[in-house]
């Protein structure tokens, strides 16, 4: 057992597979010029404001049922249930559901430069790379992540969306191959109905170097759990870890004024070869934006 809401396969706990991802770093000439350019903030894309606005609807529009219904239950009805279902869906609910909707809108005003330039890793990897608006499912759509990693970069920086979009199709698609050699299998396991479900993220930041004078090189460890998910007779839901990834992380990040931004949007990613599966195994293309 993983912990009290998370299940491994029966034959136990995934074996970690690991990956090594490496960006370029500048020179010192080209570290001069990228410090000195203006970063100014840049308007949140159309995919985060069609996700944003659907996640706040869903919000309000729960919020007002619960609270009408709570209502209803507790003006029509006596009993014990009107507690749980009336006060409960009024007072505890709606308000819940409430503030859900309150956060959505708030991602509309965040902004994708950042002043720590871990805060910058985890927005390149966790927001965009793996697609923060990813719900069910392993990763986002393709435009909320460009959408978003364009954010985090100086619009003096080139942003080629054909060429990144590539490669962050192609680093999903390392990832999912490793995830599927143990995940494909866990999907049989008695009594069946396994789906696809969102996964679990955590980003380790384990050390930093300055190259240049406002130049960080960070080292990062990320761990990454697929999970898998059913429900029962009753309702009751189940989820397994079918997949454990760590990547590691090193990548440049470069200071413009008070805020950090990444050198190189698509550094390569290998396999460790300890781990390494012929079906799996991939180095993606470097493209270093400069």
């Amino acid at each position: 057992m993983a912990n009290a809401n998370y299940y491994y396969p029966k034959n136990g706990e995934p074996k970690t597979v690991h990956f090594d991802i490496t960006g370029n770093r500048p020179t010192e000439e080209e570290a001069r010029s990228l410090t000195a350019i203006p970063f100014n903030k840049k308007p949140v894309s159309i995919e985060e404001v069609k996700d944003s606005l659907k996640w706040f609807a869903i919000g309000l529009v729960g919020a007002v049922f619960l609270w009408f219904f709570g209502q209803w239950v507790i003006t029509s009805f006596v009993g014990p249930g009107v507690l749980f279902f009336g006060f409960g869906g009024a007072y505890v609910a709606a308000p819940v559901s409430l503030i859900f909707a309150i956060y959505n809108l708030t991602k509309l005003f965040r902004s994708g430069r950042k002043k720590k330039p871990e805060d910058s890793l985890k927005w390149v990897w966790e927001t965009s790379y793996f697609g923060e608006d990813a719900v069910g499912v392993r990763f986002g759509k393709l435009n909320y992540a460009l959408g978003t990693l364009e954010r985090a970069v100086p619009s003096a920086i080139a942003f080629d969306r054909n060429n990144i979009g590539d490669y962050i199709n192609e680093l999903r698609t390392v990832l999912s191959l490793a995830m599927d050699e143990t995940s494909l299998p866990a999907r049989e396991e008695p009594p069946g109905e396994w789906k696809e479900a969102s996964s679990l993220k955590s980003t380790r930041i384990e050390n930093s170097t300055e190259i240049y004078p406002g130049v960080l090189e960070l080292c990062a460890t990320i761990s990454y759990s697929d999970v898998l998910s059913r429900s029962d007779a009753n309702n009751k839901q189940y989820n397994m870890i079918s997949a454990i990834l760590e990547l590691h992380v090193t990548s440049v990040f470069i200071k413009a004024g008070k805020y950090w931004y990444p050198y190189d949007l698509t550094p390569a990613i290998t396999r460790r070869e300890e781990f390494n599966s012929p079906a799996a195994s991939a180095e993606i293309f470097n493209i270093s934006v400069q």
